[in-house]
């Protein structure tokens, strides 16, 4: 008794990897958006920790804390500064933070984005000057935004 087998044509097999090509592409594309907002949300946290770290040094040591924002080749860098001489054996502490997912950084009420430095200082009686809103986008338009004032408030209470 003769057992037939069917094989597979040459144009099934390229048929096969073509659809699997083409899912492949299309899940390429979505992760691609994906790892985006992931990497902008990542700068928003390393951000939102050096905020405050700013603050407790200003709040530990007694000192003006000052946080200078400023553009770089397309992305911001936050470098903290304080004429506090027991800082200057902190390494974080003068070494820039490189937001390679943020565009822009904007106080409230202002019209225009980052073109020079800003700054926000954190004072050693525990105010943040100027007491407004923070926010910051990244190049596809995803915004993160605080109230400065909210900000003082959530780390008083811990």
């Amino acid at each position: 008794m003769k057992i037939s087998r069917r094989s597979f044509t040459l144009l099934e097999i390229f048929l096969a990897i073509s659809i699997l090509a083409m899912v492949g592409g299309l899940l390429a594309f979505k992760a691609k958006d994906l790892l985006e907002t992931y990497g902008f949300r990542q700068d928003v946290a390393r951000l939102f920790g050096r905020l405050e770290l700013a603050r407790s040094f200003s709040l530990s040591y007694q000192a003006d804390v000052e946080v200078i924002f400023y553009s770089k080749s397309g992305y911001i860098l936050c470098e903290l500064q304080s004429d506090e001489p027991a800082l200057k054996h902190h390494t974080m502490f003068y070494k820039p933070l490189a937001c390679k997912k943020i565009h822009e950084v904007k106080f409230s009420g202002e019209k225009e984005s980052l073109n020079d430095k800003k700054t926000l200082i954190f004072s050693g009686s525990g105010w943040v000057f100027p007491l407004s809103s923070l926010e910051v986008s990244s190049h596809r338009q995803d915004k993160w935004k605080t109230n400065l004032g909210d900000f003082l408030k959530e780390n008083r209470a811990k």
